[in-house]
């Protein structure tokens, strides 16, 4: 933009209130061209004010004249994320998969997938896998205690009770969060040839002659 250019002073009041809800899932900033002559001349959109998208390389560049809702959109098309729906039948596959990868689960009472939660699959890939839960999954909605809408936790091999998100539920926040529970370099099902512990993440585990030594046999300061 240009500071005299009549357009990009009310425009930028959206454009913040965007980059607010955006942090940390698409980076969005300003050039004040009538300043930044030099990085204008290489990088400036051929209309001012424009947006100018710059996707994941090697996808060209596009531009929108103040377009904020397309040029969102556009950027959003680009974010490669992995959810999974999780049903009752379905759960205990869900869990034994890479047993050594923390398991995200979200509750919700609304249809398709929130856009927090796809950046967050995206930023943890190979590190926690994610999944979501329907309203209308009574049991698990049962088996996890979950009272309200939606509601977020994590659950990972070894510990007891599944770890619940309680604060305001923005990106930077549920990050910090995922990031706690995320592995680095673990290896996958793939990579490995053991056996997948399902029993490891369910609340309330049969104690049998195999699995007992995991459960609590084997395990240093754990009350059972």
């Amino acid at each position: 933009y240009n500071e005299d250019d009549g357009k990009s002073y009310k425009f930028s009041k959206e454009f913040i209130e965007k980059a607010t809800e955006y942090k940390g899932i698409i980076h969005m900033g300003f050039v004040n061209c009538s300043k930044q002559k030099q990085l204008c001349t290489k990088e400036a959109p051929t209309n001012l004010p424009s947006l100018k998208l710059y996707p994941p390389n090697p996808d060209p560049t596009s531009e929108f004249e103040l377009e904020l809702k397309k040029s969102l959109a556009a950027a959003i098309s680009y974010m490669k994320y992995s959810v999974t729906e999780v049903t009752e039948d379905s759960a205990p596959q869900f869990l034994a998969s890479d047993v050594s990868l923390p398991k995200s689960l979200l509750f919700t009472d609304k249809p398709g997938i929130p856009m927090i939660y796809r950046a967050l699959s995206s930023s943890f890939k190979n590190k926690i896998r994610f999944g979501i839960v329907r309203k209308d999954q009574q049991e698990l909605i049962s088996q996890y205690q979950v009272k309200k809408f939606p509601t977020i936790l994590v659950l990972k091999a070894g510990l007891k009770k599944p770890n619940y998100f309680t604060k305001e539920p923005t990106f930077r926040n549920l990050f910090e969060f995922m990031n706690i529970w995320s592995e680095q370099f673990v290896p996958t099902d793939q990579d490995t040839k053991g056996e997948s512990k399902s029993w490891l993440f369910e609340p309330l585990p049969e104690l049998t002659s195999k699995y007992a030594g995991d459960i609590c046999h084997n395990t240093d300061k754990t009350l059972c």
